[in-house]
């Protein structure tokens, strides 16, 4: 296949929004940034990659209007040139798109390892991108473009990323509830929620920097301290009952862990 060197974004959310700015910073040129109100009849049709970063109850429709307007506009324009075009997801829990018969149109999987916030700038080189593709040529042509924005590259089939996408949410997903849980607690007793900036942040780097995480498990449940575990199940009596039974649950898991390791 050509070099990549052409872009259409489907999706100008979180993700699609990143990838519009970082795209021209490594050579790749935005032809359009489609959303909610563009026809996708009335795509850019010379793109070398078409980048489906919508949510995953979407993709298939979006991708199917995007083989229809690909195809009819090869047919309008008889004077350009055939050349294989790209059509990606960039899913973590979605499938690998099921290639149509027409050999111009590949298809593959760009997922982006990482939590994307609108205005929140991220180093693109550091976020790895789990490939897949329909072939070896398609996976090498998704290599090389990949490897202008990021240093981590791998090669990933639809199963292990679900396994992965799952493990993100846990990850990153739970977590961040519970460090909004968390400072939602300070603030309701007149506490700053940035005096845990200090722990969230040394907590994260533990777990990256350790074999596991569970190397760095501290805590009153991991000490089996119940005099401390009742007196903050008493500081959540009054509170929501599931914030208390997730505090027990937790607490309770901590515990399995710790004692199977013993």
């Amino acid at each position: 296949m050509n070099e990549i060197k052409k872009a259409v974004i489907i999706g100008n959310g979180n993700v699609g929004s990143h990838l519009a700015i970082v795209l021209p910073k490594v050579g790749i040129s935005v032809l359009q940034v489609a959303n909610s109100a563009t026809s996708l009849l009335s795509l850019n049709g010379s793109g070398d990659i078409y980048i489906i970063a919508v949510k995953d109850d979407a993709i298939e429709s979006v991708y199917n209007e995007i083989i229809e307007c690909l195809q009819q506009k090869r047919i309008t324009n008889i004077h350009r040139k055939p050349s294989p075009q790209l059509v990606v997801h960039t899913s973590g829990g979605h499938t690998q798109l099921i290639p149509p018969s027409d050999a111009l149109i590949r298809t593959g999987v760009l997922y982006f390892l990482q939590s994307f916030t609108k205005k929140f700038p991220l180093d693109f080189s550091q976020i790895p991108v789990c490939i897949e593709a329909q072939d070896a040529d398609t996976e090498q042509a998704l290599i090389q473009f990949a490897q202008k924005l990021s240093t981590k590259i791998e090669i990933v089939d639809s199963q292990k990323r679900g396994t992965l996408h799952l493990a993100a949410v846990f990850a990153n997903n739970f977590a961040n509830l519970m460090i909004g849980m968390a400072q939602d607690l300070l603030i309701e007793n007149n506490l700053s929620a940035h005096l845990l900036d200090a722990l969230i942040l040394e907590t994260a780097l533990k777990a990256t920097k350790m074999k596991t995480a569970w190397e760095a498990q501290t805590g009153p449940a991991l000490r089996n301290d119940k005099k401390t575990m009742n007196r903050h199940k008493d500081l959540l009596q009054n509170g929501d009952e599931q914030v208390l039974a997730l505090y027990e649950s937790l607490s309770q898991m901590i515990r399995n862990k710790t004692e199977k390791n013993i």
